[in-house]
């Protein structure tokens, strides 16, 4: 989570933080119990409402240290992030929107001769977590930027979950991958797809649903904000330790192409763009290093020469909870600070 940051918030956004929090706390309590120190500082948060020039305040607990577990750090982001998700789509109003799911090859290795990293059924042991993750965000990195190369697509986001099943024993990798795709180019980056990842480990939104229509933010929905609602409650002792360890430094989402361009020319979202939820070690791949690509010009007129959008699997099935409605909205700051110090 990022200090001195503004949002706006309503009631209902105050009651998921507060779900969250609590949430990510029991998560922590139990990683402590295991001799792991989840916490960043021993210096206590509190949120302060500015609106009432602070004289409202909410303990927060201590400071957790950045990991997929918390998905209050992982709300920042996801609110962040569909900010500028929604202020891309008012000014380029990108059209043909795409929604794919990819999961790994079967046969995912972390190098060529090495063991393979799933089991029969296509799930990540959590002892491979981390060198699986690694091995397919490159296998996603080279397909999406040959298909770009291609010009069958336009990238624009790629979210990346990791689902655990029989208590954390083993997960569901997948990636989100969000982009511009002409309606008739669907099928051949269907099928290119389908040769790198494996027959049934692809699905693309213009091929299994023709015909819908969605827009980017409801397209990029459910996959920016389902990393901010996962439940690890499930999850033993043992196996949450064992995450926590192999997540740090994994990334969760990434803004591409000409969206990664518009965040990074538009602070203060951009940090996020760099950062993502989770520590991020020097060692950690970016998912496009290269930034000399395109300029916003030349992606406006791309977005503009395109025709009627499509819809995603997920379109429309999950939304924003936090929408203004009635509510009475103010606007509040994250803040760190000694408990003597706190205002009263």
């Amino acid at each position: 989570m990022h200090p001195n940051r503004e949002y706006l918030r309503t009631p209902m956004d105050a009651a998921s933080t507060a779900g969250r929090f609590g949430r990510d706390f029991k998560l922590a309590a139990r990683l402590q119990a295991q001799d792991l120190n989840p916490y960043r500082a021993r210096v206590p948060v509190f949120l302060v409402d500015l609106a009432t020039k602070g004289s409202l305040t909410e303990p927060r607990g201590l400071h957790l240290r950045h990991s997929k577990l918390f998905n209050t750090q992982a709300a920042v982001s996801a609110y962040e992030m569909h900010r500028d998700i929604e202020a891309f789509e008012r000014e380029y109003k990108p059209s043909n929107m795409v929604h794919i799911v990819l999961r790994p090859a079967i046969n995912l290795q972390a190098g060529i001769g090495e063991q393979m990293l799933l089991d029969e059924g296509g799930r990540c042991p959590i002892s491979n977590l981390r060198a699986s993750q690694r091995a397919f965000n490159n296998c996603v990195q080279r397909a999406i930027a040959e298909l770009e190369r291609r010009q069958l697509l336009v990238p624009l986001l790629v979210a990346r979950h990791l689902r655990p099943l029989q208590g954390g024993e083993s997960f569901d990798i997948h990636a989100h991958v969000v982009v511009q795709m002409e309606p008739g180019n669907g099928w051949d980056a269907h099928d290119y797809l389908s040769k790198i990842f494996g027959s049934g480990r692809v699905w693309t939104s213009s091929v299994m649903e023709p015909g819908e229509t969605c827009s980017f933010s409801r397209t990029s929905n459910y996959p920016v904000w389902r990393l901010a609602n996962q439940d690890w409650s499930e999850v033993s002792n043992e196996n949450l330790k064992e995450f926590f360890e192999q997540s740090s430094g994994l990334r969760s989402v990434d803004a591409l192409g000409p969206f990664r361009d518009f965040r990074a020319g538009n602070d203060p979202s951009s940090e996020t763009a760099a950062y993502g939820d989770g520590d991020h070690s020097a060692d950690a791949e970016e998912f496009y290093g290269d930034a000399s690509r395109s300029e916003l010009p030349r992606a406006k007129h791309r977005f503009e020469s395109r025709g009627p959008p499509r819809t995603p699997r997920f379109g429309g099935l999950v939304s924003h909870a936090g929408g203004l409605g009635a509510w009475t909205v103010s606007r509040i700051r994250y803040w760190r600070v000694p408990a003597a110090a706190r205002p009263r």
